[in-house]
């Protein structure tokens, strides 16, 4: 997915591209989503945080390793707020707070600038629909690199002739 301007561009595969102008508020929205410092100051606003004495080299970085438990609450109110397209409770999940049954986050941080190095996250979420039952387990990791760099963004040669989604 790219986004520009108003635009968002989107390969579903490799020759077949959608494009899409948003309403200034989606494209905020958007940005919102995808912005990761807010993203880790929501997990923080309210957390029980421990710092693992010592030290852990992330990708030749130094960093300081810390374990979050985030205010549910919180990050409840966080994800409600973002327009995902649908209600939770349309894919069974009526109380968020009470259907995450775990949620593990460690965030390696550098010593040297306290940026992101890499954060792993586990969590496991209970969904009844409709006399169905779910139980899902993830485990997700991000390591980062190139922080606040600036970066060049080319679209592929597919993307050009991308097909217009009527707003």
């Amino acid at each position: 997915m790219y986004a520009k301007g108003e635009t968002e561009q989107a390969g579903l595969d490799p020759n077949l591209w959608y494009k899409e102008v948003l309403p200034s508020e989606d494209m905020a929205a958007l940005w919102t989503t995808q912005n990761l410092a807010s993203q880790i100051q929501i997990l923080l606003d309210l957390a029980i945080l421990q710092i693992v004495p010592g030290t852990e080299v992330i990708n030749g970085v130094q960093c300081y390793k810390l374990k979050i438990n985030p205010n549910m609450t919180s990050l409840m109110d966080y994800l409600s707020a973002i327009p995902t397209g649908g209600d939770l409770a349309d894919i069974g999940i009526c109380n968020a707070a009470q259907a995450f049954k775990q949620l593990d986050v460690t965030i390696w941080v550098s010593t040297a600038n306290y940026l992101p190095a890499k954060m792993d996250m586990a969590m496991s979420i209970a969904m009844d629909s409709q006399g169905q039952s779910m139980n899902i387990t993830m485990a997700l990791s991000q390591t980062f690199n190139r922080v606040n760099q600036p970066v060049t963004i080319t679209l592929p040669a597919a993307a050009q002739n991308a097909v217009t989604l009527p707003s």
